[in-house]
């Protein structure tokens, strides 16, 4: 069965370059409650750094898991690598942060080991090998629908110095307030193809003051009015937009999807680079194709003007309508 997966992630001047390559692997077998975690999946996602702190730094390898899943062992390999394998989940019907996972990596000159503990969606925790390396790692499952359409959550967060006049907070840097004037906040990674998901949720300010979407490089220049890729802006029309003001290429296109947006509104982001387009859903409701002809490279981010603060999912929770991730 095919699969479609992130196979490689490079890092390029402090962003990451996101790669997807289609290739065959194993399905994984779920025939017991999955650790506690009630979703079905295909595949884990791996991610390690190489530095023993308890955080996850910037220096990763990522890479998928596929194994078959047997009374809570499980086997398999790594897609890249090929390492093997073997390992356990203890406790898996108690509660998520009372799940542990502990297995190790078999390659051709080291054996490593990981420890890690639930965190309700993933679990993270320290790994060491035989040849005295050491880091911090994630595993979290994989629960696109793969090859058959759907959309992968970017698992990305904001970049906290973004602008200097924005604050990025929350655990996952997933929450962006801005303290004065338009700022624009911009996520770790870049993304060169594939089909990707987030969501917006609008938490408090003037919601015709926020823009969403992606930008053609990275800015901190106010609104980034330059380097508007594909970005959705509810603004309601005025005297210097009257017919509203979403942008393609930098461009203005006039009206798009909502003009105005209510607090606790969320704005879906459906990025596909295999066709360079990006299209946007307002509370469940796809408004199709926004942009076409996006560049070879693109940078999620957000623009909010003061007063304004929005949480980004980028695949730490729920998706609040999953609907739109599958389509």
């Amino acid at each position: 069965m095919a699969i479609i997966k992130i196979h490689q992630i490079k890092y390029l001047n402090g962003i990451y370059m996101l790669k997807m390559k289609s290739a065959l692997s194993l399905t994984l077998l779920v025939s017991s409650p999955l650790y506690a975690l009630d979703v079905e999946s295909t595949e884990w996602t791996l991610v390690k750094d190489y530095s023993l702190t308890g955080i996850m730094d910037t220096n990763t390898d990522q890479d998928t898991m596929t194994a078959v899943l047997t009374d809570n062992e499980f086997s398999g390999q790594l897609v890249t690598s090929g390492n093997i394998i073997m390992g356990r989940f203890l406790e898996p019907n108690s509660a998520p942060e009372n799940t542990v996972v502990n297995f190790q990596e078999v390659s051709a000159d080291a054996i490593t080991k990981y420890l890690g503990k639930g965190t309700g969606d993933s679990y993270q925790g320290t790994w060491f090998d035989t040849n005295g390396q050491s880091g911090d790692f994630s595993l979290g499952l994989n629960t696109s629908t793969g090859g058959g359409g759907g959309y992968l959550p970017l698992n990305i967060e904001f970049v906290p110095e973004s602008s200097p006049g924005v604050s990025i907070t929350g655990e996952y840097n997933q929450i962006v307030t801005s303290s004065y004037n338009w700022n624009t906040a911009n996520t770790t990674h870049a993304i060169e193809n594939g089909k990707w998901y987030w969501e917006v949720e609008f938490l408090a300010g003037d919601p015709s003051n926020f823009m969403a979407g992606v930008l053609n490089a990275p800015s901190v220049d106010s609104w980034a009015s330059n380097n508007h890729a594909g970005y959705y802006y509810p603004a309601r029309p005025n005297e210097y937009k009257p017919n509203g003001q979403s942008f393609c290429d930098s461009q203005p296109i006039g009206l798009y999807g909502p003009i105005y947006l209510d607090i606790g509104d969320v704005v879906s982001v459906m990025l596909d680079m295999d066709t360079k387009t990006i299209s946007i859903g307002v509370n469940g409701i796809s408004y199709g194709v926004m942009c076409e002809a996006l560049p070879d490279i693109v940078y999620p981010a957000v623009s909010v003007y003061t007063g304004v603060q929005v949480e980004a999912n980028f695949g730490h929770k729920e998706w609040a309508y999953s609907g739109l991730a599958e389509y």
